[in-house]
């Protein structure tokens, strides 16, 4: 029986095991050290983005996270080299978090499906929503806009209602 230990990442609570707590633990500080004392925004994403990844590999919020799930994503995420600020300062903090991000894009395409839980009529809107990752109700309100004042959006809805393939289960899960 391995010890577990229940800890806070990015306002997410997360069960770890012991070694994925030290793994994680060694890696957060790794990139910290790569660094520059007053940057603490790039270890707010590096958690944010590492809470992210955490709860789309968790099927459940009870399970406990493995060093195998860990492993993986600070394989996702990089080596704590690549935080490291630039000799000549010409990287941002911001090219660096688009770098990540294209980088997280090639590993793990998403895919636009129609919502099946985010729904109001047939889930286009939900989806679009996931897409984008932004809120379903900023594009219902949009879609409704477009169809009063352009009235194509009716139209468009309806081909994308047939088009674009339903969310299964299966992908809801992973």
């Amino acid at each position: 029986m391995k010890e577990t230990i229940s800890v806070s990442i990015d306002t997410c609570q997360f069960v770890l095991d012991i070694d994925a707590h030290d793994r994680l633990k060694s890696y957060l500080a790794d990139i910290s050290s790569e660094l520059p004392q007053e940057d603490r925004e790039t270890i707010r994403d590096v958690e944010s983005r590492i809470a992210e990844l955490l709860n789309e590999k968790l099927p459940s919020s009870m399970m406990v996270v493995s060093i195998d799930l860990v492993e993986h994503v600070i394989k996702i995420m990089g080596e704590p080299s690549c935080f490291k600020e630039s000799d000549g300062g010409s990287t941002s903090t911001n090219e660096r978090a688009e770098q990540r991000q294209n980088s997280n894009q090639n590993i793990s395409q998403h895919k636009l499906y129609r919502s099946r839980t985010d729904r109001a009529l047939a889930g286009v809107c939900g989806g679009l929503a996931k897409y984008c990752n932004c809120d379903s109700t900023i594009i219902r309100v949009i879609t409704i806009a477009l169809a009063i004042f352009g009235g194509s959006a009716i139209l468009i809805y309806i081909i994308m209602w047939i088009i674009i393939p339903e969310e299964n289960l299966q992908l809801k899960n992973k």
